[in-house]
């Protein structure tokens, strides 16, 4: 039974071509393939070959097509003068075009309806019929060639509509938007098999609502692009997943098409084509959209392509893509075009000599610019190895002493073996054989050149056995190689009392009793070597360990990721089987969710908001999927999919920000909507902070000069200013909680700068240290007075801002309001006054002569880690208005939490208070602490 719409008609149902008439004004002018690409012959735009082109449908748009065997058929449409209702057939194999002669009652003449194929049937549903929108559906049987009604069994169909989009998968047409007097954005399913029509319980962001759009399926997806949404053109692309049910914004890459909408959109391989539309003007270009990179581009190809068009149709037979019809803006077509997807011609190339070329820069004195002293003979090398080689570029561009050296030494390592680590970093190969592997292995620890150690790993591993099972797990654990670790270990375990009797063992037992005591203390019971007095001090720390159920590290809960929220009250972790949300006062945990390898886990503030980013390879845990989670509710509040993988998140409760390696995606944390694109210079470890304070303040490096560092107000969405940091490019930056004050870390590690934020004016240098070290952390406390900075090293500093020479000698800007930051009226004054009282009036202007700085001022407070080389987190709290006592939380991506207390006023070492495991999923303390 036919349903007519009883809305009203609008200026969109008389609309037959573009969005409005007055868009037809101007047309494109014609799309050309490009002449610098190379394409075959095949890649061309030919006219489909016919015997009997007379017989061809009439000029037409607004009609529809589908494919069933060998056939296109093509259903309906308007022909400048009326709609119409013939149905037409091609045959690809005859090359012939016959009208269908079919028995039963038609659907009326209309246009802007959709057709797909099921099995052995032809389907028709909705359109505008001249006087009405209608929302029948109708079954051609290719069988009986008899058209039918189709049988409803229960469900309501979409309400009367046109210009909407469909396809079928699985057993169901799904049918999204269109217009029914208003621009809709629902989706519905028809399940063939049962014949019930259901509207689409779906997750995720939603497609805005519109008509015109496309909708095409890959694999276990369909493809929404395009379209009109009633006060401009789209070019945005959404996929919903069938298999999650939820729909999610593709974030793609590369020169996208003009928004359109009536353009024809088909799946060929792991790539969509769209051709032609309206973007108020007829076109022509042809473009890919690559579905495994997300990357646009336009397609080249020999010969000129059809003419402009829009209201045509179009589908894939045989590797090839046909185009039928359409309106170019001033008539009505009824060509009949094909591009066959061929492949590009392949060239002889000859094989690539870079390697050998570079290899032979290996201790060249031609064009050497640095000269290494080992073992007191010189090996000639180039600067250019800083791009290997993290540590190279520190020592030679940073601001140790060696960057103004012409020779630099090289103690502790042997002249062989620094020839094949040169050999490597210029070569990205080196042959290592098993007497090398170890001191190679060392080396490249040394200088942390990570994949060069991995390969020596490997061959440590392949060479394992009795005598030297011990001196590799020694080096394994010195130099953080897990994977090598564990191997060992189980090894040993396997050959315990063999290994245990070789010297390497005793030794190993000698300089590293934690690591025997961990690992082999129950099987071994620490009695054979061991004076009385040492075996009571390793009871008693293997007492201590048991007691906080240390253990070897387990796979299943292994932490990935460790973050403080923005005020330091409560602490997300990532592990391989989900999340966790502890508070840090009192200790204990919060939340858990066992939902799959989570590589990012950030909160917002105390609330039931997170954001995740997956660890695993499946397309739920993706590490370029983006989820934003409710814990109060446990699901999903949206999805978002990302061309690479995420690296880093920030937010406030303003603005998410969502950091690439090449890209800073800013999103309004309310909405989800993209509101900025900053593309940057590789940035690998994500270098990028947001301030908490909803000023919106943006810090990260510009990549092109080097140290310095842009401020952005993401609120904006403008370049505050840009701030000359250090020589070399800052390893760590951090906002105090006002987004005030900006600390910075040089290259070296060894450097600490604040800034007043935007003005960019240095405040404030420390000095951590004389030796390189890797920076993990910066953190304000709450008041701004205390600074602190964790490393690898295994010390983290607190630096005093009230103590600094010439730290009352400036003034932070004035923030605009206090009450927006999660904060009590008594915190937010406390803010305010302890700002004031370390930096001075709060103003705009400082008279020079008593503005200064004070370089290289070293820490007054420190903390001691039990192990170095621990990535690790920390944060201040305190000390409190009337109190000098203050805490240092530190978090560590073994699984540890550590709470240290200090006195503020005087400083000193701090005391360890408790310590934690923050990856113990079989707690059962829960506590109250987390809010809503």
């Amino acid at each position: 039974m036919s349903h007519y719409s009883t809305a009203p008609l609008t200026a969109a149902d008389y609309s037959l071509e573009a969005h409005t008439p007055t868009e037809m004004a101007s047309y494109a002018p014609s799309y050309r393939s490009s002449p610098v690409q190379s394409v075959s012959s095949a890649r061309s735009w030919i006219t489909v070959p016919c015997q009997n082109p007379s017989a061809a449908p009439c000029h037409r748009s607004l009609h529809v097509c589908a494919v069933h065997k060998d056939s296109m058929y093509i259903f309906g449409g308007y022909d400048g003068s009326n709609r119409v209702n013939d149905f037409f057939e091609y045959n690809f194999k005859r090359k012939v075009w016959s009208q269908v002669l079919a028995i039963g009652i038609p659907p009326t003449p209309r246009d802007r309806h959709v057709a797909v194929v099921y099995k052995d049937s032809f389907y028709v549903f909705a359109g505008f019929d001249g006087s009405s929108r209608v929302n029948d559906f109708i079954e051609f049987n290719f069988n009986t060639q008899k058209w039918s009604p189709v049988a409803v069994a229960s469900g309501m169909p979409p309400s009367p509509r046109h210009s909407h989009a469909a396809v079928v998968y699985d057993k169901s047409l799904f049918c999204f938007g269109g217009y029914d007097g208003s621009y809709r954005n629902d989706f519905y399913e028809f399940n063939f098999e049962t014949c019930v029509w259901s509207q689409v319980a779906a997750t995720g962001r939603f497609p805005r609502p519109r008509y015109r759009a496309s909708l095409v399926t890959h694999k276990s997806t369909c493809i929404l692009f395009g379209g009109h949404d009633g006060s401009r053109h789209l070019n945005d692309v959404h996929v919903f997943n069938f298999s999650l049910r939820s729909w999610s914004m593709l974030l793609v890459e590369g020169p996208a098409p003009i928004p359109r909408d009536s353009h024809v959109a088909v799946t060929h391989g792991n790539s969509m084509y769209i051709f032609g539309g309206s973007t108020g003007s007829a076109m022509n270009d042809f473009h890919e959209l690559n579905l495994e990179n997300n990357v646009w581009q336009l397609m080249a190809f020999n010969g000129p392509p059809p003419g402009q068009r829009f209201c045509h149709v179009g589908c894939v037979y045989d590797d090839s893509l046909a185009i039928f019809g359409g309106y170019d803006g001033s008539s009505r077509l009824n060509d009949f075009k094909e591009f066959r997807f061929g492949e590009e011609i392949e060239l002889d190339i000859p094989p690539p000599c870079l390697v050998d070329d570079l290899r032979d820069l290996v201790n060249n004195q031609i064009m050497s610019d640095i000269t290494f002293i080992v073992e007191g003979v010189p090996i000639y090398a180039h600067k250019i190895l800083c791009l290997r080689c993290s540590y190279f570029k520190a020592m030679l561009t940073g601001e140790m002493r060696e960057s103004r050296a012409r020779e630099v030494e090289i103690p502790d390592v042997r002249k062989g073996i620094f020839l094949a680590f040169l050999e490597y970093l210029y070569t990205d190969h080196v042959n290592v054989d098993v007497d090398t592997a170890m001191e190679l292995f060392v080396t490249a620890d040394r200088y942390g050149v990570d994949r060069l150690k991995k390969i020596c790993e490997s061959k440590m591993l392949s060479s394992l056995c009795i005598e030297n099972a011990a001196s590799i797990l020694h080096a394994a654990d010195m130099h953080s190689a897990t994977i090598l670790r564990d191997r060992c270990i189980a090894f040993m375990l396997n050959n315990f009392d063999a290994v245990t009797k070789t010297n390497a063992f005793e030794e190993m037992g000698r300089t590293n009793v934690d690591l025997v005591l961990t690992h082999f203390s129950q099987l071994y019971k620490i009695q054979f070597f061991y004076p009385f007095s040492a075996i009571i001090c390793i009871q008693q720390s293997f007492d201590r360990k048991m007691s906080l159920g240390l253990k070897t590290q387990d796979e299943e809960n292994e932490v990935l990721y460790v973050s403080f929220n923005q005020d330091a009250t409560c602490i997300s972790v990532g592990t391989r089987q989900g999340f966790f949300i502890y508070s840090c006062e009192p200790f204990g945990r919060s939340f858990h969710e066992a939902s799959g390898g989570i590589g990012i886990a950030q909160m917002l503030f105390s609330t039931s908001l997170v954001v995740l980013v997956g660890a695993g390879e499946q397309p739920a845990f993706s590490p370029r999927r983006l989820r934003v989670w409710n814990t109060k509710t446990n699901a999903a509040i949206c999805d978002l999919n990302f061309v690479t993988a995420v690296l880093s998140v920030q937010l406030n409760r303003q603005r998410l920000v969502v950091v690439l390696e090449r890209k800073i995606y800013i999103f309004d944390i309310n909405t989800m909507q993209v509101l900025n694109t900053i593309d940057t210079a590789p940035n690998p470890k994500a270098l990028c902070v947001l301030s908490p304070s909803d000023n919106g303040h943006l810090a990260f490096p510009t990549g092109t000069v080097a140290g310095e560092v842009v401020l952005y107000d993401a609120n904006n969405l403008s370049v505050l200013n840009a701030i000359q940091a250090h020589r070399g490019t800052p390893v760590a930056l951090a906002f105090n909680i006002l987004g005030t004050l900006l600390a910075t870390a040089s290259e070296t590690g060894t450097i600490l700068r604040v800034f007043s934020v935007p003005s960019g004016k240095k405040q404030l240098t420390f000095r951590r240290g004389s030796y390189p070290a890797q920076i993990y952390c910066l953190a304000f406390n709450a008041s701004s007075t205390l600074l602190c900075c964790s490393s690898d090293t295994g010390t983290i500093h607190i630096f005093s801002l009230t103590g600094a020479e010439g730290a009352g000698s400036f003034a932070i800007p004035p923030v605009p309001s206090l009450a927006s930051l999660p904060l009590s009226e008594a915190a937010a004054k406390k803010a305010r006054s302890s700002s004031d009282a370390v930096f001075g009036a709060v103003g705009s202007y400082m008279p020079a002569s008593v503005s200064r700085i004070a370089e290289g001022t070293r820490d007054f407070a420190f903390a001691r880690l039990r192990t170095a080389r621990v990535p690790n987190l920390c944060a201040i709290h305190g000390p409190d208005e009337g109190s000098s006592k203050a805490k240092l939380l530190v978090a560590t991506i073994d699984g540890f939490f550590y709470q240290y207390v200090f006195d503020a006023a005087l400083g000193g070492e701090c005391q360890l208070e408790r310590e934690n495991l923050l990856r113990d999923s079989s707690s059962e303390e829960i506590t109250a602490a987390y809010l809503t």
